[in-house]
Formats: structure tokens, sequence, C-alpha cells
């Protein structure tokens, strides 16, 4: 299987990665092995390309946080792992077509965490449009005056519609990812994002009611945490340094940190996103 790279990313958009491009991909015939990270609501790869009838194998890794690769048409979903963590899935891609590929934690779909899958069955695409059969055999379907039979709309506008539509989703998705805030597990090199925005620990039980009702509300309102804004979660049972650190004693507390880890506010009890933000100095 052999593909071009599209490496265009003069749309500010996310650059296509195919089988041949930086060796992120393994290829023998009919066998796909592609490697894709996950973070910050986004995808190392924002399209795949692949044949029907390919076997494919995706390595999928937290870059950063909490996340998970799915692509429900195909039945395939790794498994949710945290920063550092690996998990893979084989799956036969057998129909073509443009499929979505998301992660499925939290509100991450809707937060823009998104690509696409396209599954190539020998059609040549234009502008969304499946033009049926090779370049070649097109060039050679001629009517009796020697023009070409081509039911789609091939002409400059067309084409440049197309791309203004692209560049408009590709903007609209990277200002969607950067008006909100991240909420995800606490790692200390997180604290760096102090240095340009606001870091608060939320130091979270899974067996205490009133954090995992703090959770909730926040994962169903992720679009409104502001921006700047990084919330991390401490498994409180399992940070006695940072407990020490901080003088913790208690589950459902937060710490405002600066850059270097420095206290700036404490608080606790903080039962809705709102009230959480309303503390943040």
């Amino acid at each position: 299987c052999n593909y071009t790279a599209n490496t265009d990313t003069s749309s500010g958009g996310d650059s296509i990665v195919t089988q041949e491009e930086n060796n992120m991909m393994e290829n023998v015939e009919g066998e796909v092995v592609i490697d894709v990270d996950g973070q910050n609501f986004s995808f190392s790869q924002s399209e795949i390309k692949v044949k029907k009838g390919d076997k494919v194998t995706i390595n999928f890794k937290s870059a950063s946080g909490f996340h998970d690769f799915v692509i429900d048409e195909f039945a395939v979903a790794t498994k949710q792992v945290q920063t550092g963590g690996e998990s893979s899935v084989t799956f036969i891609a057998d129909k073509a077509g443009t499929f979505e590929f998301y992660c499925s934690v939290g509100k991450h779909r809707e937060m823009g965490m998104v690509g696409t899958l396209v599954v190539e069955d020998g059609d040549v695409m234009v502008g969304g449009t499946s033009l049926s059969g090779s370049p070649e055999a097109m060039q050679n379907d001629t009517d009796l005056s020697g023009e070409v039979n081509l039911d789609v709309d091939l002409s400059g506008d067309m084409i440049k519609q197309v791309g203004d539509k692209m560049m408009k989703d590709d903007e609209e998705d990277k200002m969607m990812k950067e008006s909100a805030g991240i909420y995800e597990d606490y790692s200390a090199d997180k604290l760096a994002w102090a240095d340009s925005g606001k870091v608060v620990l939320f130091f979270k039980a899974s067996w205490c009611p009133s954090c995992n009702a703090l959770n909730k509300d926040v994962e169903a309102h992720l679009s409104e945490i502001p921006a700047g804004v990084h919330i991390l979660k401490v498994d409180y049972d399992n940070s006695t340094e940072l407990k020490k650190k901080y003088g913790i004693t208690y589950q459902h507390s937060f710490v405002q940190v600066d850059s270097k880890g420095k206290q700036i506010a404490k608080w606790a009890g903080s039962s809705t996103l709102s009230d959480l933000v309303k503390n943040i100095k």
C-alpha cells in the first residue's frame, strides 16, 4: 500500500499522516501498524488513510492525560490509559468510507478530540465526492464527442470552496481547544502550566461521595472551565508526600500552586465547578 503523505499545515490544522510519513507506520502487504498519541483534547494524527481489506493495528499512547482511541463502525476501542500508558487494538478495515475516531473519556470528544479514518476502495476522492475508478480509467471514459464523462464539479471554484471549509473547520477546532481549561490527573511536570495560567490540585478520593459529585459536575461542564485554568486530580489515598507538603488532612481539598509547587491558596468543600473557580486567586 503506497500513499503520498500530505503534510501541508498552512491552514493551521494538524498534519495528515499516512503510511510512509516519519516512520510512524510499518506496512507490509495488507497489514498496517499505526502509532497514535493522545494529549490535551487532540490526537497526533488528524487523519489516517488505509485501504479496504487492510489489517490495521493501532498502537495508542497517552502522551498527557487520561485517554483512549475509539472507532464505533469497526468496534474498535483501546483501553483508557493514563499519561505514558499504552494500549493496542487490531481490526480489519472491511468497508470503505470516512469514519470518525475519537476519545470517549468524559467530554473529550465534544471538546474536539477527534480525527478521521479514511478507508479507500480504489476510488479517487475529490472534495468528499468519490469518482469510481483510477485517474487513468477516468481519462479514457469519453463519449463519442471525445468529452470526459464526469458527474461532479471539478471547477476551481468548487475546489476553493472545499479548501475554505476545511480551513474554517480547523480554525474552529483550534479555538474550541484553546477556549477551555484542562481537567486531568496530576503529574509534577504539569505544575509548569502555572507560568502561563492557574494550576489547582484537587485531592480526590474514589470512595468520597462529595469528591465524586464534584468530579461528575466538572466532567459535565468541561467546556466551561475558564481558559488557562488547569485542575489536576490528585489521588488522595496514594499521595502521602503531597498531603504532607500542603498540610492536607481531609479529602475534597484544593490547593492552588505556582510553577514551583509553592502554595498560593488552599480551601475545601467546593461542590461544583463554579464554586471551585470562584476560589481561584
